[in-house]
């Protein structure tokens, strides 16, 4: 509370020094100062009068006493996914629940949105640890990431439409809603510095006979040709589809693919992960208006956006090169939840 006093004092100084010193008027100096035109008038008033400072015990009075403040603050750190409301409620605070919205505001403590990861146990964050360690001076760029992921149709977003007033009901106006089954179609993909690979839709539940028929005639022969020759550098997460004794088998028999020994609960390490989501927003960004959300619509929507975020060459790059950051920040966390 005393740095809002402070920075209220510091205005009131640079607006009697604007109307005293500069010749602004009362008006001009408050449109440049930012405060309202009312207080300007009021705080020059006080200055003529020989008033610097408001009265002890001037004002209205506070609802809320320092200690019930502080309870309302204790609350809030007790159990900070509370509703505000059921912070004023569980810590008694007398005041409204806007007043203490403002309260937790003057403690630095403010509404946001939070951020969603996977609950790391301990001894996930010591393998996160360890993998970060160890891989920090790889090279990163003939490392292929490969991932699954599902869309699905929505269409519950906001709609914006350009309308004269008092036509919110026109026909023309109106967003044309359909009332229809949700529909999602799960895929299998892979990219590297190089470029996005080939995107391929499961058909069904991911299985490891269906696995290793990707593997076998999708991934090798995709990446391939990006890479003639060499060892494939190969990244998958712990489904237990991909670390079945069917797959594992698989591999040990491949002496072309080196499968990284990739630690659990880390979709922050991998960079597919942004393609998912950067594929996603162009799904939806680019579907067209009057277009029904079947499945095979989706499908071709979602081709369609993967080959334009696959043309993105920077993109890509970036995402690569930021994998010793994003190692170095497991670092700086000790395993636990980076920003990625």
């Amino acid at each position: 509370m005393a740095d809002r006093t402070h920075k209220d004092l510091s205005t009131r100084k640079s607006l009697l020094t604007l109307v005293n010193t500069a010749g602004y008027s009362i008006s001009q100096a408050a449109l440049s100062i930012g405060v309202p035109v009312s207080t300007a008038h009021r705080w020059v008033q006080l200055s003529r009068e020989g008033v610097e400072h408001r009265r002890p015990g001037s004002g209205r009075r506070r609802v809320s006493t320092p200690e019930q403040n502080a309870a309302l603050v204790a609350e809030a750190v007790r159990n900070p996914f509370q509703s505000a409301s059921a912070i004023r409620t569980n810590s008694q605070f007398p005041g409204s629940t806007r007043t203490a919205l403002r309260r937790l505001k003057d403690e630095q403590l403010f509404a946001r949105i939070a951020a969603k990861k996977e609950l790391l146990k301990d001894e996930h964050k010591l393998f996160r640890l360890a993998f970060s360690e160890e891989n920090t001076n790889r090279n990163w760029n003939r490392v292929i990431f490969s991932d699954e992921v599902t869309f699905s149709s929505t269409n519950g977003g906001k709609v914006i439409v350009y309308r004269p007033r008092g036509a919110r009901y026109d026909e023309r106006y109106v967003a044309k809603q359909i009332r229809r089954g949700r529909v999602s179609v799960s895929c299998w993909g892979w990219m590297c510095r190089d470029g996005l690979g080939v995107l391929w839709m499961l058909d069904e539940t991911l299985n490891a006979a269906q696995y290793k028929v990707i593997l076998e005639h999708v991934m090798i022969p995709s990446v391939r040709m990006h890479y003639p020759d060499g060892i494939i550098d190969f990244v998958q997460d712990n489904h237990p589809v991909h670390t079945s004794n069917a797959v594992s088998n698989w591999f040990s028999e491949r002496q072309d693919i080196k499968v990284m020994d990739w630690p659990p609960c880390s979709p922050d390490l991998n960079p597919i992960e942004h393609v998912w989501a950067e594929v996603k927003k162009e799904v939806e960004s680019n579907w067209p208006a009057n277009q029904r959300r079947t499945k095979d619509a989706l499908w071709t929507q979602i081709q369609e956006a993967w080959d334009r975020v696959s043309t993105r060459r920077r993109y890509r790059r970036n995402l690569i090169s930021s994998m010793p950051r994003r190692l170095r920040e497991v670092i700086w966390a000790e395993g636990s939840h980076t920003r990625y």
